[in-house]
């Protein structure tokens, strides 16, 4: 497509203040910087690069529209009168970009199987890029309302506006063109639905991933261009190669750290020298560090990621991504605050443009520091994109948002889809991901590591088969390490249940009279509340113990935490928060019966750094005593046979060494890949297949987390700085701007959050008024909703988390 640019405007605007051709221009160039920046084998190149030029020029051209033009040149108070569907413009431009698109391929010849997609992909890219992909059935379908609608947009153009505009963006095509391939669309130009289910039926992953990474090219372009602007993101991709990013910078961190001889710490170093000897195979796509907890997993899969990177850059060319993903927000930031301390050894402090902390409380503040510069940071809306949308080196983020990028039908997390091909993608805690689930990772890891060349790190203390070992690199001889660790033993009594009465009467003169550090683990939030307050009434003070659940606001919580880690606290008592990646040391764990990898993690806190003999866990089966059922059903009543399984194992075992743990969950996680619960999997990977993104089986129906019932957040007004906070809140609600509103409230997001609880949304259960549609209590209210030591007041139903 060559470019014959105008030295006039064409007088069109795509934004305010904003001529349409320089946004279209802009928004091409970055998707081509992007591509050029990603290694994707799935189809030819040169030809994808064709694609993507088309769809990003065509995107908006239906925004030449006479009826967009009288609505975007309008004055604040006219325009919400202007918008309706005739101001719409993404159809035109996704009409436009199928037949350019098909005419492309006429012209260029077949060149894969996959090409045929290639037409349809870029006609939804282009519709759908304000909005959710939706029911492909009604997508691909143009009736005549549409055929009308467009004919009459096509009509209200201003033609000497409109050939000014094309010649800007080097003709791609003609007003008469358009004018042409929208006659009798209904009739007979534009069936794609019967070509569409032609190609589904035998591309498998392959089309539903090449819809996703045409689709990301352009949000990401398209918001990025508004919002942060062309020249900025030249200027933060000019910044990846100024920092020099080795493994070097670990072995100078761990050197700053002090010096501890003994056999914990040498095991920690000895793991890490074996995974950073690994001469590095740039063929081989999955790896593994399956160790056990405690030694040093987050500083050495990091390390060799680097390594990774370092060899990828040299034999390949490019410099990959390295996405940090961790299942937890109660452990993101404490493995955030490693990584900036190592980089540290680098970088006075590493901007956003190095290392990128995102969730969806993240703060929204995007630094970025050139060489000789003082440090900048973007405005609030380009700072919100340029986070979500992952331009950094290292990215620190969790299962939730990098899973619900792979596997969704949402505008906002596919925005970023295109910076995991050509990554090295780092699961810590890789159990963490449901077994259901297993055949759908599989499936999709394997596809995105042979056809857009990324890697994964499998990182845990409990390796699930998602994989056969076989299939996996292993980085770590990992029986040698579990061997040597005697830390702790695991005692199960699950034969006879008690209550939590009877449990209390059994443990509280123990914790009485030792002097030792207990942890009592519970399923959930009322059965953890009924031991603690039996506790108190024993006599055991609160300076001495402390009390853990999601029902505790974040602030109070993470103090908590902090707390408890510098060995402040003798005595806790949790629901299974603390299991995964919580870096707590106890000297015994009680663990109500739960599946084999979360005793395992639960393991995981006792006798942690090997500091003391004799660490115990000991797994108890408590029952509600009003309704006679298994605390654990509450909790893992879907994954019923996970608890058959783990039943199975520890029947008739009074105690497991550690050196033990490793052949138990390889057992576990034997018995579970033969049950082959994997019905929900099957579902997601046939929409896939369909291009099915809604409904009770579509695309949309994925969920990392599930979530039996409805939940409300509740604002809990617990000191000075939330009533402050609270105030402003109310301030900002006010606001009669929508996107005024939109962009303050984004701002306090983040620490409002800590002062919220979720708590189910049920009748009976003490809701407290509701204030600027937010649930809300009153610090003169606290004593009637909140107790500050075990969090919010629920009358009936059963506390799961």
């Amino acid at each position: 497509m060559e470019r014959k640019l105008s030295s006039s405007s064409s007088g069109l605007l795509s934004h305010p203040g904003k001529a349409l051709e320089d946004h279209l221009q802009s928004v091409a160039a970055l998707a081509a910087m992007s591509l050029d920046d990603n290694p994707s084998s799935l189809i030819d190149r040169d030809l994808l690069k064709k694609v993507v030029e088309i769809i990003t020029l065509c995107h908006d051209i239906g925004k030449s529209s006479g009826y967009f033009q009288a609505y975007i040149s309008a004055p604040a108070e006219k325009m919400k009168s202007l918008k309706n569907r005739k101001s719409t413009h993404s159809l035109l431009g996704a009409v436009a970009a199928y037949f350019l698109v098909q005419e492309l391929l006429e012209r260029e010849g077949r060149l894969s199987e996959l090409d045929d997609v290639l037409p349809f992909a870029s006609f939804l890219a282009c519709r759908k890029h304000h909005g959710n992909l939706a029911d492909i059935n009604s997508e691909v379908i143009i009736n005549g309302e549409d055929e009308s609608l467009l004919k009459d947009q096509l009509s209200s153009v201003d033609r000497i506006k409109f050939d000014a505009l094309l010649r800007k963006i080097g003709n791609p095509f003609t007003y008469d063109w358009l004018a042409q391939k929208l006659e009798n669309l209904t009739d007979k130009s534009f069936d794609m639905e019967e070509e569409v289910k032609d190609f589904l039926r035998v591309k498998g992953l392959s089309a539903y991933f090449l819809v996703h990474l045409i689709y990301s090219l352009l949000l990401d372009s398209d918001k990025n261009e508004v919002a942060v602007t062309a020249s900025g993101l030249k200027a933060i991709s000019e910044l990846r190669n100024h920092h020099k990013l080795t493994p070097d910078i670990v072995a100078r961190y761990k050197d700053s750290l002090p010096k501890k001889d003994n056999e914990i710490n040498n095991l920690r170093e000895k793991a890490f020298r074996e995974v950073m000897q690994n001469g590095v195979d740039t063929n081989e796509k999955i790896y593994s560090i399956n160790l056990p907890t405690g030694l040093g997993k987050t500083i050495t899969s990091f390390s060799f990621a680097l390594k990774l990177r370092e060899t990828v850059k040299k034999e390949k060319g490019y410099n990959p991504r390295i996405i940090y993903s961790l299942p937890f927000l109660s452990i993101i930031d404490q493995n955030y605050s490693i990584l900036k301390d190592i980089l540290k050894e680098n970088d006075a402090l590493p901007p956003s443009t190095v290392l990128l902390k995102h969730h969806h409380l993240s703060d929204m503040n995007y630094r970025m520091k050139e060489d000789s510069k003082d440090e900048e940071d973007f405005e609030y809306n380009a700072s919100k994109i340029l986070t979500e949308s992952w331009n950094s080196e290292i990215i620190v983020t969790t299962f939730v948002q990098l899973f619900q990028t792979l596997i969704s039908n949402r505008n906002r997390g596919i925005m970023k889809f295109h910076r995991i091909p050509g990554s090295i993608v780092i699961l810590d805690e890789v159990q963490s991901i449901p077994h259901k689930y297993w055949l759908l990772m599989h499936e999709i890891i394997d596809f995105i590591s042979v056809q857009f060349n990324t890697y994964f790190i499998f990182v845990t203390a409990t390796e699930p088969l998602i994989f056969p070992r076989e299939k996996i690199k292993p980085l770590v001889e990992r029986n040698s390490y579990f061997k040597k660790l005697n830390r702790v033993k695991l005692k199960p009594e699950i034969s006879n249940p008690l209550t939590i009465e009877e449990f209390a009467n059994l443990t509280i003169s123990e914790v009485w009279t030792n002097n030792k550090r207990f942890l009592f683990i519970f399923n959930t939030i009322g059965s953890a509340k009924d031991f603690y307050n039996r506790l108190k009434e024993y006599g055991i003070g609160k300076d001495e113990m402390a009390f853990l659940s999601t029902h505790i606001i974040p602030k109070e919580r993470l103090d908590r935490i902090k707390n408890i880690r510098n060995g402040n606290k003798r005595i806790v008592v949790s629901t299974q928060l603390v299991e995964a990646g919580v870096d707590i040391d106890f000297d015994i764990v009680y663990r109500d019966f739960a599946p084999l990898d979360s005793i395992n993690q639960a393991a995981g806190r006792c006798n942690r750094n090997g500091l003391s003999l004799g660490g115990e866990v000991r797994v108890r089966r408590l029952i509600d005593e009003k309704t006679g059922r298994d605390f654990a059903s509450y909790i893992y009543n879907k994954n019923s046979i996970l608890l058959d399984i783990t039943r199975k194992i520890l029947s008739g075992k009074t105690e497991i060494p550690e050196s033990d743990f490793l052949y138990m969950i390889e057992n576990y996680y034997s018995l579970v890949s033969a049950a082959k619960a994997d019905q929900k999997s099957r579902d997601i990977l046939e929409a896939f297949y369909k291009l099915n993104y809604d409904g009770d089986k579509g695309i949309s129906s994925f969920s990392l987390i599930d979530e039996d019932y409805e939940k409300v957040d509740i604002f809990i007004q617990s000191d000075a700085a939330a009533v402050s906070l609270w105030e402003q809140f109310l301030k900002i609600s006010h606001l009669s701007d929508f996107f005024e509103r939109k962009n303050e409230y984004e701002k306090i997001k983040n620490a409002l959050h800590e002062y919220m609880v979720s708590v189910p949304a049920r009748g009976g259960l003490n809701l407290p008024a509701i204030q600027e549609s937010m649930p809300f209590v009153a610090f003169a209210q606290l004593d009637e909703y909140y107790d500050v030591e075990t969090g919010y007041k629920l009358k009936g139903g059963v506390a799961i988390w």
